[in-house]
């Protein structure tokens, strides 16, 4: 399911597998609907990343890793309304160990905007058009002096409340930052083709 692939919360995670079962989360979180015998789409994905740890003295005794350690879910309830919501399991990383976490669940997508004004000094100013209850999530530029193409992200709620349409965003996006004294002279100018990246969902889940 895209949610499932393009889920803001687990960026670089993996995913394990991809199903519709019936969904119950003990773990409850203030603002959070409970999740009880729920008809649900559920997405189990893994974090397999290294973390950058300080060093520990050999007297720091290593707490227990929590058997679901590093695991998560995204769990979508079925019907129309239902709440979508990730679950991140106790965790241990440096030494320490994360309680489980519960929040609503978004997903990222690639949200259409255009120019307001000409290239400058590496830089453009544009207008994205967001989706509702959605908000800027990230902007990525990349390429050459024939061309650079331009993607920016929003992270929107799977399940919307109480929004009012979409909303234009203004932002600035460096391309090609100027450099100080006997720095290699800037790729972009007024003869850069400026392009717009690939719409839609962005993959934050990894394939398994």
């Amino acid at each position: 399911m895209r949610e499932f692939s393009s889920d803001a919360r687990l960026e670089g995670y993996h995913a394990i597998t991809f199903g519709y079962g019936i969904a119950t989360i003990t773990k409850h979180t203030n603002g959070i609907a409970r999740i009880t015998r729920l008809p649900a789409w559920v997405g189990f994905a893994q974090s397999t990343g290294a973390y950058n740890c300080p060093a520990f003295g050999s007297g720091s005794p290593r707490p227990p890793t929590p058997p679901w350690s590093g695991y998560a879910a995204l769990v979508i309830g079925a019907k129309n309304g239902s709440p979508a919501v990730n679950y991140v399991a106790r965790s241990e990383a440096c030494n320490s160990v994360a309680p489980a976490s519960l929040s609503s669940a978004s997903e990222t997508v690639s949200v259409p905007w255009s120019a307001i004004g000409p290239v400058d000094n590496g830089t453009v100013a544009v207008q994205a058009t967001v989706p509702p209850c959605g908000g800027v999530a990230g902007i990525s530029a990349g390429g050459s002096a024939s061309s650079m193409t331009i993607s920016i992200g929003a992270v929107v709620p799977d399940v919307l409340h109480h929004c009012h349409g979409p909303k234009l965003v203004k932002e600035t996006v460096v391309m090609d930052p100027a450099g100080g004294p006997g720095a290699p002279p800037q790729l972009v100018s007024g003869t850069t083709a400026i392009l717009h990246g690939r719409l839609g969902p962005v993959t934050m889940v990894q394939p398994g």
